[in-house]
């Protein structure tokens, strides 16, 4: 059984009824589902943690709108939802190849296009903008130019040193 199938079978289990993993792989990024409530989503979020990540990789769902949806329904419910706890920051970093966040990471999204144009055309952007907007773009060029994407950075192994520097980071 393919883990798409095998997350559809246990979120019909709960609630009945019947939904295709097309239709749950957009309720699980549609934050209206947390505000409505709806049952296959908040399932979903709930009760197939071990392979919500193959099913958001296998039915091509945009992970960080998913997890804003699980900590929306957090909320709702009461309860931290396994996929809510992932490293939200990090993610987002890696995947626009940002050294540091110029906006929260939910924000990012609103400037996609501009992150995924070449380093010239970025630059052309920039010569219409002009205050708070030209610092908040040239922000992000700034962090893609610093960014190292993470085989390439150097060893992260955890060293007496980093312990040292940062106990509470490392639970010492």
């Amino acid at each position: 059984m393919s883990s798409t199938s095998s997350v559809i079978t246990t979120v019909t289990a709960t609630y009945g009824g019947s939904i295709t993993a097309e239709e749950l792989a957009a309720k699980i990024v549609e934050p209206a589902s947390a505000r409505d409530a709806d049952v296959y989503a908040l399932s979903f979020f709930s009760d197939v943690w071990l392979k919500q990540l193959d099913f958001i990789d296998e039915m091509k769902v945009d992970l960080v709108a998913a997890i804003l949806v699980a900590r929306e329904f957090r909320k709702l419910a009461g309860w931290e939802m396994q996929l809510g706890k992932l490293p939200l920051d990090q993610i987002v970093k890696d995947r626009y190849r940002l050294k540091y966040l110029p906006v929260e990471p939910e924000h990012v999204d609103h400037y996609r296009d501009f992150l995924g144009r070449s380093v010239q055309e970025q630059d052309a952007i920039l010569k219409t903008l002009d205050g708070p907007e030209y610092e908040l773009f040239q922000s992000f060029q700034v962090a893609q130019a610093l960014y190292e994407a993470p085989e390439q950075r150097a060893d992260g192994s955890i060293t007496p040193e980093k312990i040292a520097s940062n106990p509470k980071r490392y639970g010492w």
